[in-house]
């Protein structure tokens, strides 16, 4: 799994969202209980303005124990979704 997410990565870093982000869903259905599973694809979604999507993964990515020292940025970028999709209260 971490193979893939790593694809994604290295796509991510050149500019090639279709191919990252089919990297990301694949790990995520392959682990999709997975934290960085999860918060790889959120993010991914996020950047491509596919936001209907990305906003419960990072709910999820949120309350990871294991991505902690990410949870700053996830809720930043959860607030910037929920903006995105006209929700000013919740975000």
């Amino acid at each position: 799994m971490y193979v893939i997410d790593s694809f994604g990565a290295i796509h991510l870093e050149n500019g090639e969202w279709d191919r990252a982000m089919t990297e990301f869903r694949r790990a995520f259905q392959l682990a999709p209980n997975d934290a960085n599973a999860i918060y790889n694809l959120a993010h991914g979604l996020f950047e491509t303005r596919q936001y209907v999507e990305a906003e419960p993964l990072l709910r999820r990515a949120s309350r990871s124990p294991e991505l902690e020292s990410k949870r700053k940025a996830i809720l930043l970028v959860l607030a910037d979704t929920k903006i995105s999709l006209g929700d000013l209260s919740g975000a």
